[in-house]
């Protein structure tokens, strides 16, 4: 849920790029593997812009690549009432979206 408590707690465009930064830093220590990053915002009624737009500005397309968009999740077939947590429905939708992704890089 890091984009979607991000979005809650109002962190700043500059933030999350800056954790994300760190985080992938923490990750070449160990793996050259490609990082596939979502746009996942969604708190119940909206998405958030400032946390999308550090999602896709960490996107380089050579290690670091576009994910699905589980933004685009949002009616009651895929969200639980008043809450960011998928439903069953919502999950295998979301899945199918990442492997689509995965496959897109990979």
């Amino acid at each position: 849920e890091i984009g979607q408590q991000d979005a809650a707690d109002g962190t700043s465009q500059a933030a999350w790029e800056a954790s994300f930064a760190s985080f992938l830093s923490v990750i070449r220590g160990y793996t050259s593997a490609p990082v596939i990053v979502a746009q996942c915002t969604w708190r119940p009624s909206a998405s958030n812009a400032t946390i999308r737009a550090a999602q896709a500005a960490v996107v380089d397309s050579f290690e670091v690549f576009a994910g699905p968009d589980i933004d685009t999740l949002t009616t009651a077939t895929y969200r639980q009432a008043g809450s960011p947590h998928l439903t069953a429905t919502g999950c295998s939708v979301a899945a199918s979206l990442w492997k689509d992704a995965i496959d897109a890089v990979v």
